[in-house]
C-alpha cells in the first residue's frame, strides 16, 4: 500500500539561498513565515520569504525540509502547475 500525504501550500513565495559554508547566518533570514537555515561541511542553505532575499542569490527547483511535526515541500512558482498534477496523480492531497 502506497503512503499518502497531506499537503498544504505556504503563503508568499519563498526563496532557498546557498552560501558558503564558513558564511555567518544572515540577518535578512530571520523574521515571518517559514525559515529553515542548514549547514553542512559543503553549504549553508537558507529558505525564508523571498522578499527577505538580496539579489543575487540562487533559488532551486525543489527544496523538502522536515520537522518534527511535518514536511514541507517547496517548488519553483513557475514549476507550481506540474508538481500539483504529478503529486495529485501519485494520489497525494493538496489542502
Amino acid at each position: 500500500m502506497a503512503v499518502r500525504v497531506r499537503l498544504k501550500p505556504l503563503t508568499g513565495r519563498y526563496a532557498v539561498s546557498r552560501l558558503e559554508a564558513k558564511d555567518s547566518i544572515p540577518g535578512w533570514a530571520e523574521g515571518p513565515g517559514f525559515v529553515s537555515i542548514t549547514r553542512t561541511d559543503d553549504e549553508l542553505s537558507v529558505v525564508c520569504l523571498q522578499d527577505r532575499v538580496p539579489d543575487g542569490e540562487s533559488e532551486l527547483g525543489i527544496f523538502l525540509v522536515s520537522t518534527f511535526d511535518g514536511d514541507h515541500l517547496l517548488v519553483k512558482a513557475k514549476d507550481e502547475a506540474a508538481a500539483r498534477g504529478l503529486l495529485v496523480a501519485a494520489g497525494h492531497t493538496l489542502l
